[in-house]
């Protein structure tokens, strides 16, 4: 499935190697990810060598932002806002109620995008044990949630 946002070709299920090539690039773990879990990633730009990436752990009526990268000469394209957009999009497609995003480096692009933090105390058992939370991030990550249900109003503009 292809995806077209303001230009921007975004389309689900990225290669798989050039997946784990981003995130190992970035720094960001792949602890945790299995053959299956790129079934629920999206891709930005050709299939076959996506400029940017992100995936969405589905988890009982939430999911987990897992990954949101965008490879260095891609930044500043809307690369990165366009695959937030439709992983929220997704999502909402698949039931979830909540998404939650754990940064060390991105707080400020997840709020300007509707995100608000939250305590760890507020976040779901599902979540908060899952292997992708627990594997993600430094214990000073900032923890994020954006309600995305069916019904919430998903701003394709913020």
């Amino acid at each position: 499935k292809y995806f077209i946002l303001i230009n921007m070709h975004i389309h689900q299920q990225p290669n798989a190697e050039k997946v784990l090539s981003l995130l190992n690039q970035s720094g960001l773990p792949v602890t945790g990810l299995q053959e299956n879990s790129f079934e629920d990633f999206l891709g930005c730009g050709e299939k076959n060598n996506p400029a940017g990436i992100v995936g969405v752990e589905l988890l009982e009526g939430f999911g987990l932002l897992r990954s949101l990268v965008v490879a260095k000469e891609s930044r500043s394209k809307g690369c990165g806002k366009s695959l937030l957009e439709i992983a929220e999009r997704y999502a909402q497609s698949k039931g979830l109620k909540s998404l939650y995003v754990l940064t060390d480096t991105a707080s400020g692009f997840f709020a300007r995008m509707g995100y608000l933090e939250v305590a760890l105390v507020k976040v779901p058992d599902i979540i908060r044990n899952s292997p992708g939370f627990i594997h993600l991030c430094s214990d000073n990550a900032v923890v994020m949630r954006k309600d995305v249900q069916v019904g919430h109003f998903i701003s394709i503009y913020p």
